[in-house]
Order: structure tokens, then sequence, then C-alpha cells
């Protein structure tokens, strides 16, 4: 099967996975106990039953269960997530928190590449070494570790005691020096698992390539043991990383619920706690199924990559 049509397969088999998405999100906002409408009316204290019944009727509550889906996944498929009472419109508010989260995430998964991918092979190269021995403890350390613990400690010891980082986001653009700089105590937070976990993956799957016979005939060659290991050997190791390196998007999305709250960071996961408290049910059904969209989209990019990375898959 040739690179193209294995990504026109990857891409209609995504279809079926969306809609399934879609389906739990609705689902799961419609089993959450009590009722939307009596919260609303709560806060009004002259509210009277025809309000409500006004208010069911603009939130489409009146109709059947198949009906209030359609309704809204016609206008997800528009980009429209609906009109809360309490937020607004949702797809402005999503738009307006997306950027902060995307960078945010995207920094704390390249600091877990850049940190464990290199970590991984030194190890591999060094089995059973001291070199070895240090990252299996490091790798323990950084899984085992609670990130809201992590973050706390990180303000703790860098904001208050030394004072090298501000506590609070500074009141400019995103990608300003000084809220990159800010940015790197909660993308260390976030990233440190992924880090941890992806490191050892990434030894692993070394020290198995460096174990088969194309390596030795490789060495037997005359090849360079630098050629051999960055050449060949990480390649075919790179195949179980990007499997980690995907499912590694969940994680960060959903470590960065808790980051979000720890660091005061104006992104998704913070509004999503904020949205949870207000039980303002239209926003976390939008947040919820754009993180059920990223984590399949990632995982089609990881298989998209594989194709590339090792030609037998498509078969």
């Amino acid at each position: 099967m040739s690179l193209r049509r294995y990504v026109i397969k990857r891409l209609l088999m995504v279809i079926p996975v969306l809609f399934g998405v879609s389906v739990i999100t609705f689902s799961i906002m419609q089993l959450v106990p009590g009722d939307i409408v009596d919260v609303l009316l709560g806060m009004d204290p002259n509210a009277d039953p025809e309000a409500a019944e006004r208010l069911r009727q603009e939130l489409h509550l009146d109709r059947p269960i198949w009906e209030q889906y359609l309704l809204w996944l016609a206008g997800v498929l528009q980009l429209d997530f609906g009109f809360s009472p309490i937020t607004g419109d949702v797809s402005e508010t999503i738009v307006t928190r997306l950027p902060a989260t995307i960078l945010l995430g995207a920094m704390g998964w390249v600091i877990a590449l850049v940190l464990a991918i290199p970590a991984g092979v030194y190890a591999a190269v060094n089995k059973d070494e001291l070199a070895d021995d240090v990252s299996r403890i490091a790798a323990l350390f950084g899984i085992a570790t609670p990130n809201f613990w992590l973050g706390l400690m990180l303000l703790l010891v860098f904001s208050l005691w030394l004072g090298w980082f501000p506590s609070i986001p500074p009141d400019v653009s995103l990608l300003h020096p000084s809220m990159l700089w800010y940015l790197l105590l909660p993308a260390i937070t976030l990233g440190t698992a992924s880090t941890a976990l992806l490191m050892r993956i990434m030894r692993s799957s070394m020290v198995e390539e460096l174990n088969k016979e194309y390596v030795r005939t490789a060495r037997a060659k005359g090849l360079p043991e630098r050629t051999v290991v960055l050449k060949h050997v990480l390649r075919n190791s790179l195949i179980s990383v990007v499997t980690v390196a995907a499912l590694m998007t969940a994680s960060i999305v959903d470590g960065a619920v808790v980051i979000e709250v720890v660091f005061s960071w104006p992104g998704l996961g913070e509004q999503l706690i904020t949205a949870i408290g207000q039980r303002d049910l239209l926003v976390v059904q939008g947040i919820v199924l754009l993180v059920g969209v990223s984590i399949v989209i990632a995982n089609l990019l990881a298989d998209l990559v594989y194709a590339w990375l090792d030609p037998r898959i498509r078969y």
C-alpha cells in the first residue's frame, strides 16, 4: 500500500471515531445530575415559571435528546458551540483561552522531547553503567512525583525564595520574553512525568535495537559507532517513542488543567475548572470535546509518522 493510500485510509477511519467522541461527550453532559435551568434561575430571585420555560426553549431543553444532539452537532460543525447564559459565546471563550493552553502544552511537550530522547540514547549506549542508573532513578522520581506538588514546590523555591520567576503571569502578550520566562516553571512541571516515561521507553527501545543483527553487521563493516547509533538505531527506536509522544498529548492536556490552576495560567484548564464550579455545562461540553478531538488527531499524526519511519506498517 502506498503512503498516499495509507493516509487516505487513516483519514477516513478518523471520521467514525470523531463521531463517537461527539456522542460520548454529549451523553456525559446529559448524565450530569441537576438542572442547569434551576441553577441559572436560582441566581434571579424574581424568576417565575414562565421565565424557566423560555430559558428551556432558548437552550433547546424542551426537545428530545436526539434532536438536542443534532442541533448541537450542527453548530459544532460550524465551530459554533452555543451561547452560555453564564459565560456568553462558548466559541469565543474557547478561542480566547486556547492560545494560552496551546503555548503551555507545546512548551511542555518540547521540553519532554528535548530532554528525554538524548537522555534515553545516552542511557542505552552506557547500559548498566552509572549514567544508566542515574537515568533510572530520575525517571522513577519524575513518574512518581504529582505534578501539582512539583508545581507548588517550584513556585515556592524559584518564585518566593529565590525570586527568579514571577509568581503570577505578567500582563504582557503571550510571546513576550517575560511571559515565556514565566512559562518555564509550568512547562517543566507539565513535562516532567512525560520526560521520565519517554526516557525509559527510549532507553528500552535503543537497547533492544542495539542487540539486533543489522547493528552487528554495520559495526563489522567498519561504520563509526556514532553513525550506527544516530543513523540506524535511533530511527528504528523512534517508532516506539512516537506512540508515547502521541499519548503524551492526552497527559499534557489533562495535566494542564491542574497546572493552569496552580500557576494561575489563563488557559482552557482554568476555564474548565471555573465552568464546572458554575455548572456551565455548555462550556464544559465544548472544552471536553476539544480535548477529545485533539487526542484523536494526535494519534492520527502518530500513525502517519509510523508509516514514514517504517514502511512495513502500511501493510
